[in-house]
């Protein structure tokens, strides 16, 4: 009888061994000896030989209770006994997965919404409690309504021309007025928008004195000196009151004529108390558009109002969502002209732009994503398809069971995409932007395990073993390098969903749950088809397919000759000191790249090229928020402005606030308590310190203002002591706003609201709150690298836990962590070199490169710290020693280079059809 034991050396024929049997004379206890080997020892197991049903027992050597119970206790024979436990009961297998899979079920109640502002801020950030304020000084259950309206020019001319003016007015009347169907519900914004229903104030006052000394100068060829139209703020007299008009709040991009004129009035001129007539006056000049006389104008880009609505209870937040959703598919149908042509001229581009427009664009945008997941799929499952095949083709072996193999592994990831949908919904949770690319993950990571497996059992054929004893050595030999790839996949998303971002939360969660339901998935289902297609091969004496035919013949040789070669290369210390170099220049090349990375966020990175919200993203960017950037101060304390301390803290936080770089000045600012001062203190200072002021004129000064300061304050009477009866008004807390200009980028923005912060907080006995639009953005943007360092230092650690636990040899958890680490620095470095900055996506990336990254370390890791390899010889287990270095490579490259190669072209090519995305969130993703 004669062994064929193969190693690095080559296949050496053993001629002798002894078979010794027990003092019993049971022929079922016996070992292999080889000459000039180490002793070849069966494992404890019944092994079926596809001659007979002979069962074959190892010899029991003698072992210590402490040795026998650790070997008890071993990883490998868990698997072992899993695998067999898999193999013996498959319909119960089948069963625990079709129960798990009724999750599914949970995708029928599946909500698609985004969280573009806060979703994407810490949850410890300071804007979070900057918003928490506003909300509770407005009384709303979330953040008010904020929807900008802009209108351009159709021929690029200006804005300020008579008739595109008149289009404006009509537009913004409809937009108030008109009745937006949506969802089955009929809605008014005026109906709804209290009290914040002065947003086209500014607008339509503009608007009001233009058309007067418009029609003036028609009609007298002149016009008048008691509206002075002048930009940034225009001078109103009026019978009773004489006003300013801020009109840099809604106009923008503007262009002064050339002229020196001085269009200014004084105060003092009383003349509006006589006819008109005996105004003064100011003729027109023929030869110059009416429009650059009666104002300082010589161009205007584009008129923007911003809408505001307080979604004080659930029902009124749910009608302005619905409104404006409504409102923004009414716009398009202005531009595409589908309105009444009787209303409107259409010579104005109308661009509308708000939070829940941009969720929408946004999840519309990601129901574009399947086809290219079923382009991908069917690309995977080709391959899938391929490999099995030609695997049992290379091993004789194709039958019936081949195809439910492929069904197998195309199934286990696909399950655990749509259960994770299922449970997520279940769990009352919301299916954000970033999990779109989760099928993407899961499909290309979720069929690596499978091919490992299959290989392995594939190996198997034709050795006559039951299903049982052959799924028992698969998961003996695949199931630690699995549990270690499908673990640190969990681990990797589970610190992510440490991170105090909920969208970054959101999909980390999503990932961690369906990367441990592809792991069960794999064990269980694709374990139990696994058992089915083995009852399923040919049947016949094993000498049938022993001898292979001369192309398998040549393969072998082929793949022998390179195994070879690759192994001599790698071991040689001359490849060592050259791989040593190159990952030395790969690392200062990476850490470049690192350093020089900038943080960076905008919504438009996640929209498509072809998105109609780009534009009004690009004009509120380059216009609005450049020209006017708004930032609201609370003061959320008692304000009692008699008391000088706290007046004086007052006005110093205030000149502190308007004497940073790029503010527009007191005149720009509003501030209830400056009004109040120049009207009752006779002081025109801008910060008016020694002013005495009386209480008593508080509700004289709200009921007669123009401003709309009443919006501003919040008021409550004060009892004096020993008197039942209410005493004066007190101001319990308010709000101001101020207003800077030439804000171009995010870099000044960030510095901006860290000098407001700074300043607000020298004052701590006006327990003062700053509040801007962008505050959530611009606290993004100062955490991500410090979140992304620590989430990054956390994965890599609980990756080298999941080392150190199922990889025993300090050298292979050490090397696996800097190869894992090596991986990071590499893609985060040369994601910088090719332009990309950080952001939740490059963060979220990084996660995935970690957990991906271990797949291909691990099973190459773990079976080169093996010291021994087990293969089956004629229905016999057998443990065969390895032991040079040279072996264990041969081994692990034998064991795991075919199925890796496999799983990597079919990662590939399941994520690729994402590079033709638009959306820039999907090819970020795969740098990695």
């Amino acid at each position: 009888m004669k062994l064929q034991y193969q190693n690095y050396h080559g296949k050496q024929d053993v001629s002798s061994f002894s078979a010794c049997s027990s003092e019993s004379g049971d022929p079922s206890n016996f070992h292999l000896a080889m000459p000039g080997t180490a002793e070849i020892e069966p494992r404890k197991r019944n092994v079926c030989q596809a001659t007979g049903k002979i069962s074959a027992k190892p010899a029991q050597k003698a072992r210590g209770t402490i040795a026998a119970t650790w070997h008890l206790l071993t990883f490998r024979l868990f698997f072992y006994l899993l695998g067999r436990t898999v193999g013996e009961y498959p319909r119960c297998c089948l069963l625990i997965s079709l129960m798990l899979s009724l999750t599914t079920i949970g995708m029928r109640s599946m909500v698609l919404r985004d969280s573009i502002q806060e979703g994407y801020t810490p949850l410890n950030a300071q804007s979070f409690y900057e918003s928490k304020v506003m909300r509770e000084f407005s009384k709303s259950t979330a953040d008010p309504m904020k929807l900008a309206f802009m209108m351009l020019a159709k021929d690029g001319g200006s804005m300020h021309r008579k008739a595109y003016l008149d289009e404006a007015e009509r537009i913004v009347k409809a937009i108030y007025h008109v009745t937006v169907k949506h969802g089955g519900h009929h809605l008014i914004y005026a109906n709804i928008c209290e009290p914040l229903c002065y947003g086209d104030e500014v607008f339509k006052n503009f608007k009001k004195f233009f058309d007067i000394q418009y029609d003036m100068a028609i009609k007298k060829k002149c016009y008048s000196s008691l509206y002075n139209l002048t930009y940034p703020r225009a001078t109103l007299f009026t019978l009773f009151d004489t006003f300013t008009l801020p009109i840099d709040q809604c106009l923008f991009g503007v262009r002064l004529v050339h002229e020196n004129r001085d269009n200014s009035n004084n105060s003092k001129r009383m003349k509006r108390f006589l006819p008109l007539d005996w105004f003064d006056t100011y003729d027109i000049d023929g030869a110059v558009p009416i429009e650059h006389q009666i104002t300082n104008m010589e161009h205007v880009t584009v008129i923007a109002l911003f809408l505001y609505g307080t979604k004080n209870t659930r029902a009124v937040e749910e009608k302005l969502s619905l409104w404006e959703l409504g409102i923004y598919e009414w716009s398009k149908s202005y531009n595409a002209k589908k309105l009444s042509h009787n209303l409107y001229n259409f010579l104005v581009e109308l661009l509308v732009y708000g939070n829940n427009i941009l969720d929408m664009e946004v999840n519309a945008d990601n129901r574009k994503v399947a086809p290219y997941f079923g382009g991908g799929f069917a690309v995977m499952l080709a391959i899938i398809i391929f490999c099995v095949f030609s695997g049992a083709y290379y091993n004789n072996a194709l039958d019936f069971g081949k195809i439910l193999i492929g069904i197998g592994a195309i199934l286990c990831p696909l399950l655990a995409i749509t259960c994770t949908f299922g449970i997520l919904s279940l769990l009352d949770s919301r299916i954000n932007s970033l999990l779109f690319v989760m099928p993407f993950l899961i499909m290309g990571v979720g069929v690596d395990s499978s091919f490992i497996m299959y290989y392995s059992w594939q190996k198997l054929a034709h050795q006559g073993c039951l299903s049982s004893e052959r799924l028992g050595m698969v998961y003996e030999e695949c199931g630690i390098s699995i549990t270690i790839s499908s673990s640190t996949n969990v681990l990797a998303f589970a610190v992510g969903y440490l991170t105090p971002t909920p969208e970054v939360q959101l999909f980390c969660l999503g990932s961690a749950v369906s990367m441990a339901l592809t792991y069960v998935f794999q064990i269980f289902l694709f374990g139990a088809i696994l058992s089915i297609a083995t009852r399923l091969e040919k049947k016949g004496k094993m000498e049938q397919f022993e001898k292979p035919k001369r192309w398998r013949v040549r393969i072998d040789k082929f793949s022998g000759i390179l195994f070879r070669m690759h192994c001599m290369i790698v071991s040689k210390e001359y490849i060592a000191v050259f791989v040593l170099l190159a990952t030395l220049y790969y690392y200062y090349y990476s850490t470049r790249g690192i350093l020089s990375m900038k943080v960076s966020l905008d919504s438009v990175k996640i929209l498509p090229k072809d998105s109609l919200l780009r534009k009004p993203n690009s004009v509120l960017t380059n216009y609005v928020w450049k020209e006017n950037l708004v930032l609201t101060v609370f003061v959320n304390t008692r304000f009692y402005f008699m008391n000088n301390e706290t007046t004086t803290q007052f006005w110093d936080a205030l000149k502190e606030l308007e004497e940073l770089p790029g503010c527009k000045g007191p005149n720009s600012s509003y501030v209830w308590f400056r009004n109040f001062a120049h009207k009752y203190g006779k002081s025109e200072s801008d910060y008016p310190y020694d002013q005495v002021l009386d209480p008593n004129k508080l509700r004289n000064f709200f009921e007669s203002d123009n401003y709309h300061f009443i919006h501003s304050v919040k008021l409550v009477r004060t009892r004096k002591e020993n008197i039942s009866t209410v005493g004066e008004l007190t101001v319990r807390r308010f709000f101001m706003t101020i207003a800077y200009t030439n804000v171009s980028n995010w870099n000044i923005r960030i510095k901006l609201m860290t000098q407001w912060r700074e300043i607000v907080a020298k004052y701590p006995k006006l327990n003062m709150t700053v509040y801007e639009d962008g505050g959530m953005f611009v606290d993004q943007m100062l955490s991500l690298s410090n979140t992304t360092f620590k989430t990054t230092l956390l994965t890599l650690f609980s990756m080298t836990l999941v080392c150190v636990i199922f990889i025993t040899r300090p050298c292979s958890v050490l090397t696996s962590s800097l190869a894992i680490a090596s991986i990071n620095i590499g893609v985060v470095g040369i994601m910088s070199k090719l332009s990309f900055e950080l952001d939740p996506v490059v963060m979220i990336a990084l996660l995935m490169t970690i957990g991906m990254s271990v797949d291909y370390i691990a099973h190459v890791a773990y079976h080169f710290q093996r010291e021994t390899r087990d293969q089956l010889w004629k229905g016999i287990s057998v443990t065969v020693p390895l032991k040079s270095m040279a072996a264990k490579v041969e081994n692990t490259i034998l064991t795991v280079a075919w199925p890796m190669v496999q799983a990597a072209i079919s990662t590939i090519c399941c994520v690729f059809p994402l590079t033709f995305i638009s959306v820039r969130l999907a090819p970020r993703m795969l740098i990695d």
